[in-house]
C-alpha cells in the first residue's frame, strides 16, 4: 500500500508582508501627522507675526506701545515727585525755624530749575541743599551757593555731598560771603586744570591753610596758587597744608610784609647765596627745618604763582 504524500504550503511570507505593509502605512501616517503639526505651528507663528504687523501698520500696535510708555512715564513721575517731596521735607527739618512756607517754596523752585538746566535731577539738587543746611547755611545762603557747587561737582567728578562740604568749608575758612561761591569754584577749577592739584588734595590742604590765610588777609587765589605749585613739586595734601601755613605765618612775622612781597624778598636772598648749604640755612632761618623745602620751592616759582593768581 503506497503512502500518500501531501504537500502543505504555509503562506507565512504573505502574511508577514501584509503586516509589514500595514506598519509602513501607519508610519507613513504618523510622519504625515507630524508634518501636519509642524505646518500648523508654522501657520500659527506666521499668523502671530502677521497679526503683529497688522497691529503696527494699522496704528493699534503703536497706540498700545504709546500707552505702555505713558504708563511707565507716569509711574516714574509719581515716584520722582514722591522722592522730591521727601527731600524737601528733610530739608525743612534741618532748617528748622528758618524754614517758612515762602522760603521752602523758593528752595523747591530753585531745585526744580537747576534740575532742568543741569546734569543733576531736582531730587539731587534738593539733597545738596540739605547738605548745606547741615553746614549751617541759611535759606538765602543756600540759594547763593547751590548752582556754583553743582558746577564744581560736575567739573571735579566729586559727589554733591563732598562738593558741598569743600565749598562750604572754604567759604567759611576765608570768611567769604556765600555770594562769592562762584569765585571760589572758579579758583578751584583753575587750580585743578593747571596743576596736579585735585579736589581731594585741595580739601586736605586748605582746611589747614585757610585759617592762617584769613588772618593774614591772603586771598584764596594766592593760597590756591601756592598749593598748586607745591603739588606740582610733589608736596600735596595735609603735608602741603602744614608746610604752607608755617611758611605764611613765619614769613609774616620775620619780614612784616604781605605773603607775595615776603616770597620776593626770600627769592632775592636765595639767589645771592654762595652755595646750596647757604640757601638751606637761609630758608631754615626763616621758617624752620620742616618747612624750608616748601619755602625754597615757592620762592623759586614766584612767576608761576603770579600766572596762577592772575
Amino acid at each position: 500500500m503506497s503512502k500518500e504524500t501531501r504537500r502543505v504550503h504555509v503562506h507565512v511570507t504573505s502574511n508577514t508582508a501584509k503586516t509589514m505593509a500595514t506598519g509602513t502605512t501607519a508610519a507613513t501616517g504618523l510622519s504625515g501627522a507630524l508634518k501636519g503639526v509642524a505646518a500648523s505651528a508654522s501657520v500659527a507663528t506666521g499668523g502671530i507675526r502677521a497679526m503683529t504687523m497688522a497691529l503696527i501698520s494699522s496704528g493699534v500696535g503703536a497706540i498700545v506701545v504709546a500707552i505702555g510708555a505713558l504708563a511707565a512715564g507716569f509711574i516714574g513721575l509719581v515716584r520722582g515727585s514722591a522722592e522730591f517731596a521727601q527731600e524737601m521735607s528733610n530739608l525743612k527739618a534741618v532748617l528748622g525755624k528758618n524754614a517758612d512756607e515762602v522760603g521752602m517754596k523758593e528752595l523747591a523752585d530753585d531745585a526744580k530749575r537747576l534740575g532742568s538746566e543741569t546734569a543733576f535731577t531736582a531730587v539731587q539738587v534738593a539733597q545738596l541743599q540739605t547738605e548745606f543746611a547741615k553746614l549751617g547755611f541759611t535759606k538765602d545762603e543756600i540759594l547763593n551757593v547751590t548752582e556754583a557747587t553743582l558746577a564744581l561737582a560736575a567739573a571735579s567728578g566729586s559727589d554733591l555731598a563732598e562738593a558741598a562740604t569743600i565749598a562750604g568749608s572754604t567759604l567759611r575758612g576765608f570768611g567769604l560771603n556765600s555770594s562769592e561761591t562762584a569765585r571760589v569754584v572758579d579758583v578751584m577749577a583753575l587750580s585743578f586744570a593747571s596743576s596736579s592739584l585735585d579736589i581731594v588734595k585741595f580739601k586736605e590742604s586748605m582746611k589747614l591753610v585757610a585759617p592762617i590765610a584769613k588772618t593774614l588777609k591772603i586771598p584764596i587765589e594766592e593760597a590756591s596758587a601756592a598749593l598748586s605749585v607745591l603739588a606740582n613739586n610733589g608736596v600735596a595734601g595735609s603735608m602741603a597744608g602744614t608746610q604752607l601755613r608755617r611758611v605764611m605765618s613765619d614769613l609774616a612775622m620775620k619780614t612784616g610784609k604781605d605773603f607775595h612781597t615776603s616770597l620776593e624778598i626770600t627769592s632775592e636772598r636765595l639767589a645771592g647765596a654762595a652755595s646750596d648749604a647757604e640757601r638751606l640755612a637761609i630758608a631754615k632761618e626763616l621758617v624752620g627745618d620742616r618747612a624750608k623745602g616748601a619755602l625754597i620751592t615757592l620762592a623759586e616759582n614766584v612767576e608761576t604763582l603770579d600766572e596762577l593768581t592772575n
